[in-house]
């Protein structure tokens, strides 16, 4: 089209014209129509972040930041779209009956694989579909989807959207990045999760600078209040995360300089919300040791989570690095999946 180079999207084509947006750097654009006849390109309407054609390409819906407009293919005639008013009677049964078939209907003629795999599609749509029957709430309805594609054995199959029941707030808890354990009548901390301070998500808050707290101490009080291993210890940490929070802590034997009492001491530690980068971070570090211990330093070990971004990133860091080494184990126990591996497997 004779028209400059610019930031342009959602094309539409009419009977005697093209429509598109022009954005150039702004979040809202330009709804413009090309004209075939007379070859010029003029505005129809400023401010518009989405717009529809019709079906008969003789009206278009605009979605403007101020609200919706129905207008005819000049921008004439334009008309504010009311939808406060609006009421649309919905069977929910019904309508989770025809999305289930949607969705069997959609595999059925777009999946790769004309033989399904296998499988028997139309059996499937037997067994799965009585299921609707049960279906209370979309989550319900989004759980059967899954299974009958599952049915499938394909990978990247998802099931998602819809208006999903509210979930109950739940309770977060602090977590300090140690293992408890139980000594009589208090908790001992009995192993500390060596993390990587200087990233966020493997912060390990018994090891940051400063923090006097060691294995094999006992846990006495948290923000004063004392602890036995009567009480959780989790209940002690309710809405901790990310804010200080008080430790008293002892290390049994080490009162004075004969070596005989106890050495208690207050601490403050900012808990975290969750322990799960942590303890994969520890896992793998653990796995390296392992490894390097019964190789007698011969074998490299690499973790891949996924073989998305942090997968390759923790590939080329921990490959070429250790590239004096004889051999490898590339773990990739309890991948996450991603894109294909071609690149790990042309180094290798």
């Amino acid at each position: 089209l004779p028209i400059p180079p610019g930031n342009y999207a959602q094309i539409e084509c009419a009977d005697k014209a093209l429509f598109f947006l022009d954005f150039g750097d702004q979040r809202s654009g330009k709804l413009q129509s090309f004209d075939f006849d007379s070859r010029k390109v003029t505005t129809v309407e400023s401010g518009v972040r989405g717009f529809d054609l019709s079906a008969d390409k003789k009206s278009l819906l605009i979605f403007k930041t101020s609200g919706r407009v129905i207008t005819n293919l000049s921008g004439k005639d334009a008309g504010s779209l009311a939808l406060a008013a609006a009421k649309v009677r919905v069977e929910p049964r019904e309508e989770w009956r025809e999305i289930l078939r949607e969705v069997w209907r959609i595999e059925r003629d777009y999946f790769y694989d004309p033989a399904m795999h296998g499988v028997d599609w139309n059996a499937m749509w037997e067994r799965w579909s009585p299921f609707v029957e049960h279906v209370r709430h979309r989550a319900d309805l989004n759980l059967v989807i899954a299974e009958m594609i599952g049915e499938l054995a394909c990978g990247h199959e998802y099931v998602s959207g819809g208006e999903m029941p509210s979930s109950p707030v739940g309770v977060s808890v602090g977590l300090l990045g140690c293992d408890f354990d139980e000594d009589g009548s208090h908790y001992v901390i009995a192993r500390i999760l060596r993390g990587q301070n200087w990233v966020a998500s493997l912060r390990s808050p018994l090891t940051v600078p400063g923090i006097d707290v060691h294995e094999g101490d006992r846990l006495i009080a948290v923000n004063g209040v004392p602890i036995t291993t009567k009480d959780n210890v989790f209940s002690f940490f309710v809405d901790t995360a990310g804010k200080q929070v008080e430790l008293t802590v002892e290390t049994p034997g080490a009162g004075d300089s004969s070596g005989d009492g106890d050495a208690r001491r207050t601490v403050t530690v900012v808990p975290i919300g969750s322990e799960a980068s942590l303890r994969r971070f520890s896992w793998i570090e653990d796995n390296r040791k392992r490894v390097d211990e019964l190789s007698g330093g011969r074998l490299a070990y690499i973790y891949m989570p996924n073989t998305g971004n942090e997968g390759m990133l923790s590939f080329d860091r921990d490959f070429y690095s250790q590239l004096d080494k004889e051999g490898l184990i590339l773990d990739e126990r309890y991948n996450s999946g991603g894109k294909v591996a071609d690149y790990v497997i042309d180094v290798l």
